[in-house]
């Protein structure tokens, strides 16, 4: 009995927390983030006050949290080569994840929400690329500059495949991303 206490807490827990999410993501697609309270989302979520405040401190705290399983869920390395080693798919995960997500990154860009999550999305890619780069040889300053290019291309990229909708298919925005980025790279010796 001891041993499935557990686990029908973390289905309870994860079930709560899913609730919430989805209603923050589906108020995000209908009004602006920073009119959204949290009695608008436990409305939504059909979840007791009492179940937020076990879980979250606050509206933000739920936007990073719901933000964090999202970077969770991100597979693997956006700057590692292909399965077949071809460096022609660079940012690909990111892209095709985005594209799965389509809702949230469509509520998220361009808004207080995006703002705050922002730095957060950097830091995770600014990780990866300074892990690519060291890889490929780079040393030094260059990495650090490199790693920044790479992560403000990728995330102003990302932005405006958004913007425009979706207009082009993952594998376009990476083959794109990745001609422009090693272009860039090749003249700067890295």
């Amino acid at each position: 009995m001891n041993r499935t206490a557990p686990e029908k807490k973390d289905r309870r827990v994860r079930r709560t927390r899913a609730l919430l999410h989805e209603a923050l993501v589906g108020l995000m697609t209908e009004k602006d983030y920073g009119a959204i309270t949290i009695r608008d989302i436990l409305k939504r979520a059909d979840v007791a006050r009492s179940s937020f405040d076990e879980h979250f401190r606050d509206k933000e705290d739920l936007l990073f949290g719901s933000f964090q399983d999202v970077i969770d869920a991100l597979p693997g390395d956006f700057f590692a080569p292909a399965s077949n080693g071809d460096a022609a798919q660079l940012g690909l995960p990111l892209f095709e994840h985005v594209a799965a997500n389509k809702a949230l990154a469509r509520a998220m860009f361009g808004t207080e929400a995006w703002n705050m999550t922002l730095a957060h999305l950097r830091n995770v890619l600014l990780i990866q690329a300074r892990r690519w780069l060291k890889a490929r040889g780079a040393t030094g300053s260059s990495i650090e500059l490199s790693a920044h290019h790479l992560v403000g291309a990728l995330l102003a990229q990302l932005t405006w495949w958004v913007m425009q909708d979706f207009s082009l298919t993952p594998e376009e925005m990476s083959r794109a991303f990745t001609r422009l980025c090693l272009a860039g790279l090749a003249e700067g010796r890295v």
